[in-house]
C-alpha cells in the first residue's frame, strides 16, 4: 500500500471562515476582500517577505487561540475515513504544526509525521523532510491537497499523477481540475483503502 501526504487546511481543517474572520480583525479591508486575498494568495505559494513572516510569527499564538475558541474546525468525517487506512500517513501544511496538532486533538495519532511552517517554510522543503523517513518513498507516495499553489509546488517534487485534489477545500473543484490529471478530484477518502498503485487511485470517487 502506498504512503499518503495530506495538506491540512481545507483538507482536514475547516478553517477558511475562521481564518478569514481572524485576519479581518487586523485589516482595514472588508471580510469578503480578505477572503478573496487568501484564495488569490493560495494560487502560487510564493515565498513570504520578511515583513509577512514577522507578522505571521507574531500572530501564530493568537490564531491558535482563535481557532480553538471558534469551535469544531475539522472535517471529522474525512478524518474518520482516514482512520481506516493502513498506509503511512503524513500532514504537510503551510500552517504551523502546533496549530494542526491542537486542532486535530486525538486524531493527531493517525499520522506518522506532521510537518508545518515551523519545520519547513516551503512545501518543497517539507517533502524533502518527509522523504527522509523510510516509510515514505518519493516514487510511491501520493499528495492530497485543496489549493492550486500546493499543486504547482508539488509538481517540483512529484509526478503529476501522484497529486490529487479534494472537492470540499479552499479552492473549488472546477478550478483544481485545470491543474490536475483527469479524475484526480476526490469527493471522499472512503476508497483510499483500495490503494495499491497510482492506477488504482484513479478509479476512486471523484467530482
Amino acid at each position: 500500500m502506498k504512503s499518503i501526504i495530506f495538506d491540512f487546511d481545507g483538507v482536514f481543517g475547516d478553517t477558511l471562515e475562521p481564518v478569514t474572520e481572524f485576519l479581518t480583525k487586523f485589516s482595514w479591508k472588508s471580510k469578503s476582500k480578505v477572503r478573496s486575498d487568501i484564495l488569490k494568495l493560495l494560487m502560487s505559494n510564493r515565498q513570504e517577505t520578511r515583513l509577512q513572516r514577522y507578522f505571521k510569527d507574531r500572530l501564530a499564538l493568537k490564531l491558535e487561540t482563535y481557532l480553538v475558541g471558534y469551535g469544531n474546525c475539522l472535517f471529522e468525517d474525512r478524518l474518520k475515513e482516514v482512520s481506516q487506512l493502513q498506509a503511512p500517513k503524513a500532514i504537510l501544511s503551510n500552517n504551523y504544526s502546533f496549530i494542526c496538532k491542537r486542532l486535530l486533538g486525538s486524531y493527531t495519532s493517525l499520522f506518522d509525521l506532521i510537518i508545518g511552517d515551523g519545520e519547513a517554510d516551503t512545501k518543497v522543503k517539507g517533502f524533502e523532510l518527509i522523504f527522509q523517513n523510510p516509510k515514505f518513498a518519493k516514487s510511491s507516495t501520493i499528495f492530497i491537497t485543496d489549493t492550486v499553489g500546493d499543486i504547482l509546488e508539488a509538481r517540483k517534487v512529484l509526478r503529476k499523477n501522484q497529486i490529487y485534489g479534494v472537492s470540499w477545500g479552499f479552492h473549488d473543484s472546477e478550478l483544481l481540475k485545470s491543474y490536475l490529471t483527469p479524475g484526480h478530484i476526490l469527493t471522499d477518502f472512503k476508497k483510499l483503502t483500495l490503494i495499491d498503485s497510482h492506477k488504482a487511485v484513479s478509479s476512486l470517487s471523484y467530482a
